[in-house]
């Protein structure tokens, strides 16, 4: 295996590295908020109980009304927990993806030094410059 081919193998992994930080990026935003509307969902129950919108009713709805508040509470903070310990998941493999990102980002622009010293055709320079840009960008 030649040095270029060891060097596209590198930019390789980065780019993956990079795609993978994104996928994580997507899947904390999507568990964010979850975890926001959880919240909500509990604060505005605790709010309209707190407003007395029972106030007028018998009491047997009182405890109908209450028990399908109080499972939906239930179910919001098992949620809330859920998605909470998924978040803390998803936060230490984005940081880990981000290491091994800024590892290989590091030993590539190395290689690349060792490599512009060689004897490249302008057009490879310039598809191992692009390459790098656009992990850049996907990495931001």
């Amino acid at each position: 295996m030649n040095a270029l081919n060891k060097f596209e193998k590198l930019i390789d992994m980065a780019q993956k590295a990079s795609e993978n930080i994104t996928v994580l990026d997507t899947k904390t935003n999507k568990a964010q908020t979850k975890i926001f509307v959880c919240l909500m969902t509990i604060f505005l129950i605790f709010i309209s109980v707190g407003v007395n919108w029972f106030e007028d009713a018998s009491d047997e709805i009182f405890i109908t009304t209450g028990l399908l508040l109080l499972l939906v509470v239930v179910g919001s903070l098992y949620f809330f927990f859920l998605n909470y310990k998924q978040l803390s998941s998803l936060k230490k493999l984005k940081n880990s993806e981000t290491k091994i990102l800024k590892n290989l980002l590091n030993m590539v622009y190395e290689y690349k030094d060792h490599l512009h010293q060689e004897d490249l055709s302008f057009v490879e320079r310039a598809i191992i410059d692009m390459k790098l840009e656009r992990i850049q960008f996907s990495a931001a």
